[in-house]
């Protein structure tokens, strides 16, 4: 049985010198799709791998600015604007109360939308035309569903347009919020 294109090659090695210094061969010979298993991180790796830094760090910090930033800014709006209560005598605007909120706000954001943007990377292999092209698909998909299910048709074009569904869910919540508004003027 002879092999005439080779696909897969397994190796052992006794010390982290040897491994990089196959990988860096490996990647000179022209090899760009190989994988390294070690028991534990060799620092240079990724160096000798020839890969590329990471994108994914940069959508962390920005999902974690954006966390804080809104964060704080949610909470000032309540404490100034739409809600505002002096509490022990503190004034409105009391920064060290909204420090723990803001922190869990930036971990949660920045931890969760990661890895959203880890799979949406990994799927679409920065490339987003191909991420978005299942939507065209599930698109039609969605409207043949509501549109075949008329409860949930009028219940959107309640909510959508309440003065022509007077006896419905929609419009009874579009009314308690109208009445919340007009009692807080």
């Amino acid at each position: 049985m002879s092999m005439t294109q080779r696909y897969s090659i397994t190796a052992l090695f006794k010390t982290a010198d040897e491994i990089i210094h196959a990988a860096e061969e490996t990647a000179r010979a022209g090899y760009t799709r190989f994988d390294v298993h070690t028991p534990y991180p060799v620092h240079g790796m990724d160096r000798a791998m020839r890969l590329k830094p990471s994108k994914l760090g940069f959508f962390a910090l920005a999902f974690g600015l954006l966390g804080a930033v809104g964060g704080v800014g949610f909470m000032t709006w309540v404490t100034l604007v739409d809600y505002p209560l002096v509490i022990g005598g503190k004034p409105f605007w009391s920064w060290p109360a909204f420090v723990p909120v803001a922190f869990e706000i930036t971990v949660l954001l920045a931890s969760v939308l990661s890895v959203v943007s880890m799979i949406i990377l990994f799927t679409a292999g920065l490339k987003i035309r191909y991420f978005l092209a299942g939507f065209v698909f599930l698109a039609p998909v969605l409207y043949g569903f509501i549109k075949l299910n008329p409860e949930k048709m009028n219940r959107i074009l309640a909510f959508l347009n309440p003065e022509q569904y007077v006896n419905t869910y929609s419009f009874q919540a579009i009314q308690s919020v109208r009445v919340n508004l007009r009692s807080k003027r």
